[in-house]
């Protein structure tokens, strides 16, 4: 088996999800149910499923130490494009633990398209499309998430949604391309002069 085969295969799925979930998930659960919250939504593919059961549990890597009966975690599951739009709507907020530099994070957008408040951590494109106090909440780790979560419900979900129609449709996009290349072919002068052949 060649190492390509072995870095890319399905068959290590489960070892790099449980990996995952170490360094992230259950970083951010256990934070959060430490901080006498509990109401916790997870929304994501059927592999996280025993990251879930280790919660309610609370056994497994981590949880040994925590009062499964202050926690109330909800596994959600994988949903539809249609099913999104109704799911973050009806959320507090959008927590996006993502600890690599994302060039851009569209879940973001979606979340702020449905008014919804984003949480995430101050890395890649982060800082560029949450605003600070209106859109959401750019936070160094999961004890600064934590902290800020009983503060989402200050922010105004029209003044969110709102802030999305004037930074992220596709619309704005398309409009500051034009004004890109507008202004990218408005600025050079032509370097072929046309000539009849006549001289």
């Amino acid at each position: 088996m060649s190492t390509d085969h072995q870095k890319y295969s399905t068959e290590n799925q489960s070892d790099a999800i449980k990996q995952y979930a170490q360094a992230r998930g259950i970083e951010i659960v256990k934070t959060y149910a430490d901080a006498g919250k509990s109401g916790l939504k997870i929304e994501g593919r059927d592999a996280l499923q025993q990251l879930i059961e280790d919660v309610k549990s609370g056994s497994g890597i981590g949880f040994d130490d925590l009062d499964s009966t202050s926690l109330s975690v909800e596994f959600i599951g994988e949903i539809s494009d249609h099913e999104k739009s109704d799911f973050l709507s009806g959320a507090l907020g959008l927590l996006l633990p993502i600890d690599w530099p994302e060039p851009f994070g569209l879940v973001m957008i979606e979340a702020m398209a449905c008014g919804t408040p984003v949480v995430a951590f101050n890395r890649g494109s982060v800082p560029e499309i949450i605003d600070e106090g209106l859109t959401g909440f750019i936070v160094e780790d999961v004890i600064s998430a934590a902290g800020v979560v009983n503060r989402l419900p200050q922010l105004d979900r029209t003044a969110i949604r709102k802030q999305f129609e004037t930074r992220f449709t596709a619309r704005r996009m398309a409009l500051d391309y034009l004004a890109a290349y507008r202004s990218l072919t408005e600025a050079q002068a032509p370097r072929i002069k046309l000539v009849s052949s006549a001289e």
